[in-house]
């Protein structure tokens, strides 16, 4: 299949909050797509910079839950691919997550998820993020504004 077109820099797109990763970094995703799933954005707002979450890593184990063909039944379940829990900090303590970092991403989670936004990639960030504004419908809310208004990032 051929590749989607590219949108002209700066230009300003739609889409709508899928999740956020951090205190400054949301994944937006674009309307549905003829013969394809929609596309999928990681912007890192531009010009501030929120405390950093270690990131998240599979976890393996086993589980075992109730509800078999006589519903007390043990039915064994392997969970080393499909469970991504929060992670604070790396097991040996070697890079904790830094101070509010969670506090930072809940509150821009709160404000963000599930909303329509308006978007614009502005450069690339680390990591080969892009780097840009997003602003919040209803109401034309700029994301990193009220981040830093929050107290949770700086610029």
């Amino acid at each position: 299949a051929p590749a989607p077109p590219t949108p002209p820099a700066g230009a300003w797109l739609k889409g709508t909050v899928f999740s956020v990763d951090s205190g400054d970094t949301l994944t937006l995703v674009g309307p549905p797509r003829a013969g394809g799933p929609p596309l999928k954005k990681t912007v890192t707002l531009a010009n501030l910079s929120a405390p950093r979450l270690v990131r998240a890593g599979r976890l393996g184990g086993r589980a075992t839950v109730l509800g078999g063909a006589r519903s007390r039944d043990p039915i064994p379940l392997d969970l080393s691919s499909h469970l991504l829990l929060p992670s604070i900090g790396r097991r040996d303590g070697s890079t904790p997550d830094e101070p509010h970092a969670f506090a930072a991403r809940e509150f821009l989670r709160r404000l963000a998820a599930g909303k329509a936004a308006t978007f614009r990639v502005e450069g690339a960030a680390d990591g080969g993020r892009a780097r840009g504004a997003v602003v919040l419908e209803p109401g034309a809310v700029d994301a990193a504004l009220e981040v830093v208004r929050a107290g949770y990032a700086k610029v």
